[in-house]
């Protein structure tokens, strides 16, 4: 009786052994032939990013596309790919309109051919009016994704084109937004009024005024009580947070200061399970003998952290987690069956999961 050669193996011991295996490694099955290539796709063909000036995206965008159109292996793992991010850097704009519509076309193409995506993450920060017109036309006509879970738009002011992207999604699958502010979110408020998973920058621990002329545009305050659209969040994440000057000393004081209108706020939340902030780093001094908090080590951020938790878990007893972000470390605190919170440092977040490995 013949023995079964390795490409024998049914299609789901592949996909395990591809997942332990290092790029290195990969390199030779992959050249192999096309069904180890399609085997092996879904387990490391996960994330395709494009990054560059507007002429170089154009030139790798024309190149991927030009690929599945013509190369079996890009066909072949292309129906793998979960997540995309395309990002815009500054560099010298085309004079010739006709060069400038292409980019936008491009980039809508790259999105129409990866129907299996998960997450999608833009920065067209660069992208000039005429080019996020046509983006936004272009993107009408695209198929739904099935299994779209997230948005990510940080830092790019386009709220006109959110909504057309949730429109190509189903409201069964699609549960996260990451975006860069108030505009943004004003806009998911009328097409997600049902979203569940939410990062945005946030100003804290509360804004006199949120007039665009007083503070930055870009950032939204719990003044406005704009998170109460949302009555079905589940997790929440306000990163990164912007905390005025004259509020720090009040806070080293008194650290329930510094979420104590927003709790409030949440208050009426009442699906909301996990809650993510940015801790804020400028309340931390140099270490002074005898005064607690001091320092800015871990030992001080953990001292803060602590009664940031213990504050927040009082006032909202149905919520499961909180996370504060503090560089590289998530110090996530989680309330246990017996009622106890334990904290925990944590780092080497899974940059697939929600959102985007800010909180999981």
């Amino acid at each position: 009786m013949p023995t079964p050669s390795f490409t024998d193996l049914p299609d789901e011991v592949h996909l395990l052994i591809g997942r332990h295996l290092q790029p290195s490694e990969m390199e030779g099955l992959i050249t192999a032939s096309i069904n180890i290539r399609t085997a092996y796709s879904r387990a490391f063909y996960h994330s395709i990013a494009f990054q560059g000036t507007k002429a170089d995206l154009m030139a790798d965008l024309h190149a991927f596309l030009a690929g599945y159109a013509t190369r079996h292996t890009t066909r072949a793992i292309v129906h793998a790919i979960k997540h995309i991010t395309i990002e815009v850097e500054p560099g010298q704009p085309s004079p010739d309109t006709n060069v400038e519509l292409v980019l936008p076309r491009l980039v809508a193409g790259s999105l129409g051919i990866l129907y299996n995506l998960q997450g999608i993450q833009l920065d067209l920060w660069w992208f000039s009016d005429l080019q996020r017109e046509e983006l936004r036309n272009r993107c009408a006509g695209l198929p739904v994704w099935r299994g779209l879970r997230s948005i990510q738009m940080e830092d790019d002011p386009q709220p006109e084109l959110l909504p057309v992207l949730i429109s190509k999604t189903r409201p069964e699958s699609f549960s996260g937004l990451l975006f860069g502010g108030q505009l943004e979110l004003q806009a998911a408020r009328q097409c997600m009024p049902f979203l569940r998973r939410l990062v945005v920058p946030f100003r804290l621990p509360a804004s006199v005024d949120v007039d665009n002329r007083v503070s930055p545009p870009l950032s939204v305050s719990n003044r406005a009580s704009v998170l109460m659209g949302f009555g079905r969040l589940e997790w929440l994440v306000l990163t990164p947070t912007q905390v005025t000057q004259a509020a720090i000393g009040a806070i080293r004081e008194d650290p329930k200061l510094f979420v104590k209108v927003l709790v409030d706020e949440l208050q009426g939340m009442g699906y909301l399970e996990r809650l993510g902030l940015t801790f804020p780093g400028a309340i931390l001094v140099a270490h002074q003998p005898g005064v607690p908090g001091s320092g800015i080590g871990m030992d001080a951020v953990e001292y803060y952290v602590r009664q940031f938790n213990a504050y927040i878990f009082d006032r909202l007893p149905a919520l499961e987690q909180v996370a504060f972000i503090h560089g590289a470390v998530v110090l996530r605190a989680v309330r246990g069956a017996d009622a106890a919170i334990r904290l925990s440092f944590e780092t080497g977040l899974d940059r697939h999961a929600f959102p985007f490995g800010t909180l999981y």
